[in-house]
């Protein structure tokens, strides 16, 4: 009999490819072409190097701060290794329906140390809270300051909610650890591990040495990728402003969330001509900005994906099956 499991994955990628295809649309209908040649025509090409800098440097933060998170294990992979696996994840967030990036972090980690898919899966619900706190605050700061759209605050009311929920979870496991351990004794050896080590992760947070730094590393992801997208306003000659930068930030954040779309081609597009539309600029110079943002963006992580995964001796072509096989009942624990 055949398995739902491919047959749903088949449907989402068939909803992902129609979603994009309408919204790369609703994105380019108003396009006047010859406008946008002219937009990446007069590029400055130094600028552009720049964006891509702050671009490529964001992934080693956050490489960095998951070191931090995982500092209290003393066989926690490194830095580099740490930022290379990162990379991976990212690309299987973009081929891979459903954002298996997560995921495939916890099975890399959990190749190299008992427990380490726990562990990782804990201190990725942590990374989430910190990035949804930071996106919470730009977004609260910018509702303050200017008039935003109904859509805007409906998305933002929406994760805000998503965002108490998982930080509430954070807090409830972090609170309950040690009844949590004890309980954890009575499972099978694996389980057990899986357990003890997620909650390892989600506590990760309550020592000083590791909020202050992991504190700090967050804001310097988020103002990389505010620095980003305010030089490629100069890259391309639009009028600049740190209100929509940031407001990207936010839109761009909030549409990585939607599953399905591969590499966000067609959503990424959409929803930056919404939010440049908020501050007056129309479609002939938002949809450029778009274009090159997306490939700069995206032509990064798959190019770094691509780099990192021989380093690790992977297999990008049976990743997606050794996924599937951390999901089927029964697995779990550290992969093999």
């Amino acid at each position: 009999m055949t398995s739902p499991r491919p047959r749903a994955g088949a449907w989402l990628r068939v909803a992902g490819l129609l979603a994009a295809i309408v919204l790369l649309w609703l994105a380019l209908r108003e396009v006047v072409w010859a406008d946008f040649a002219a937009v990446l025509g007069r590029a400055r090409w130094g600028w552009l190097v720049v964006s891509w800098i702050c671009i490529l440097l964001a992934p080693a933060v956050k490489g960095l701060r998951w070191r931090f998170l995982l500092a209290q294990g003393e066989d926690s992979p490194g830095w580099w290794r740490l930022t290379a696996i990162l990379a991976v994840g990212q690309l299987a967030n973009v081929v891979i329906p459903a954002r298996a990036g997560e995921l495939t972090r916890s099975y890399l980690v959990g190749r190299e140390r008992p427990g380490g898919m726990g562990l990782v899966l804990g201190t990725i619900l942590v990374e989430k809270v910190l990035d949804g706190l930071a996106l919470l605050g730009i977004a609260g700061g910018l509702a303050l300051t200017m008039a935003l759209p109904g859509w805007f605050g409906t998305a933002s009311l929406a994760f805000a909610g998503t965002l108490a929920l998982i930080a509430g979870l954070v807090v409830a496991l972090t609170l309950a650890r040690g009844p949590l351990a004890a309980w954890s004794r009575r499972l099978p050896p694996r389980m057990r591990r899986l357990a003890e080590a997620g909650l390892e992760g989600v506590g990760a947070l309550r020592e000083g040495r590791v909020l202050v730094p992991a504190t700090l590393s967050t804001a310097g992801i988020w103002l990389l990728g505010l620095a980003s997208n305010y030089v490629l306003f100069l890259a391309l000659g639009l009028p600049t402003s740190v209100s929509a930068a940031l407001l990207l930030l936010v839109v761009h954040y909030l549409a990585v969330l939607i599953p399905g779309v591969p590499a966000q081609v067609g959503l990424f597009h959409y929803v930056t001509v919404l939010a440049l539309e908020v501050f007056a600029v129309g479609p002939e110079l938002a949809m450029p900005y778009a274009v090159v943002l997306h490939g700069l963006i995206y032509g990064t992580i798959i190019a770094a994906g691509a780099v990192a995964a021989p380093a690790l001796s992977l297999d990008l072509g049976g990743l997606p099956g050794r996924l599937r096989a951390l999901q089927a009942p029964g697995k779990g624990g550290s992969a093999p």
